[in-house]
């Protein structure tokens, strides 16, 4: 059989392929069950499997990579514009070639196993912090019912509404007394879970150079997390090629807002930074630029200049409609 590309719809028990000849026509159409789709590239000349970045597609990619199959993973959203007629798993399968021969998608980079834990640490923080939200607002919701004003602020709020509880004064029904009790030591175990998987991923940012060097940008707070590389937003681009809308597009990703630094030099110092990075860290502008810095004892020689309110970063005025 000659060499073809193969387009497949990911599922979690059905997968629909198809297959398409050196014209990008399609000359076969299957719907294979898990056990069939693993075996049916054993015995197959194809030279490149084209999925769609969603669940489970890493781990095909890097079993059909062990096979040696090229694979290519496309942006689902991307791909979405190429679907015709009525959205069916053959329609899917057939926009992923279409979607293929475009030159403006840039396919996404095949995560290892070590990327994808530590992708699953960063979710799990995640949703331990959207459950210790909720629990919090509960917690101020059933208060206020009861006329108890909270301060604001996570911390603040949940030391108070301890002090509420363990007095037997206060305006809180004992009905409901209990419960309460319940969030509030499922608010303290979300942190200490928290507080433990920070540690760890804290100890992996360590071993991480680009991490180390990033720390060093002023105007940026660490949250201790790795994420995959970077790649994809031009740090694999020689440094004297790299544009500004592609610094850009990186000091972006690492939510550096331009109210906490000033942006030119954040571009200068990101665009000098070496090619092909591994790893890059989950960071969060902190909001201490300029007066909060030097508050907090940041050195005179790492403080950002003041910015130029009337210019942008790219140098032009702010009212330019040029």
């Amino acid at each position: 059989m000659k060499s073809t590309t193969v387009a497949v719809d990911l599922a979690k028990s059905v997968f629909q392929l198809a297959v398409a000849d050196a014209s990008w026509k399609v000359i076969e159409s299957h719907r294979l069950t898990r056990s069939q789709f693993e075996r049916w590239f054993h015995n197959r000349d194809v030279s490149l499997v084209v999925m769609e970045a969603c669940g489970s597609a890493h781990h095909w990619a890097r079993y059909l990579s062990g096979l040696g199959i090229g694979v290519k993973l496309l942006p689902a959203k991307y791909v979405r514009a190429y679907v015709k007629r009525n959205k069916t798993d053959a329609a899917d399968a057939a926009a992923l070639l279409e979607a293929l021969r475009a030159s403006d998608i840039e396919p996404v980079r095949i995560k290892s196993i070590e990327q994808q834990a530590l992708q699953g640490l960063h979710r799990t923080r995640s949703l331990w912090m959207s459950t210790r939200t909720s629990r919090i607002n509960a917690l101020r919701g059933f208060c206020r019912e009861f006329g108890l004003v909270i301060p604001q602020g996570a911390r603040t709020g949940v030391e108070a509404i301890a002090r509420l509880l363990a007095d037997p004064g206060s305006a809180i029904p004992e009905l409901i007394r209990g419960s309460m009790k319940l969030l509030a030591e499922e608010i303290r175990l979300l942190e200490q879970r928290v507080a433990q998987l920070e540690q760890q991923l804290a100890v992996l940012a360590k071993q991480s150079p680009a991490c180390k060097e990033l720390l060093t940008v002023p105007g940026i707070g660490l949250l201790p997390l790795l994420q995959p590389n970077f790649e994809g937003f031009g740090s694999q681009l020689p440094i004297q090629k790299r544009t500004l809308f592609q610094v850009a597009a990186l000091n972006m990703h690492l939510q550096v807002h331009p109210e906490s630094l000033n942006c030119s030099t954040t571009f200068q110092f990101l665009a000098q930074q070496p090619c092909r990075v591994k790893y890059r860290p989950q960071l969060a502008g902190c909001g201490l630029a300029g007066r909060g810095q030097r508050r907090l004892g940041w050195p005179e020689s790492k403080l950002p200049e003041r910015p130029d309110p009337d210019l942008h970063p790219t140098g032009r005025c702010r009212d330019s409609t040029q």
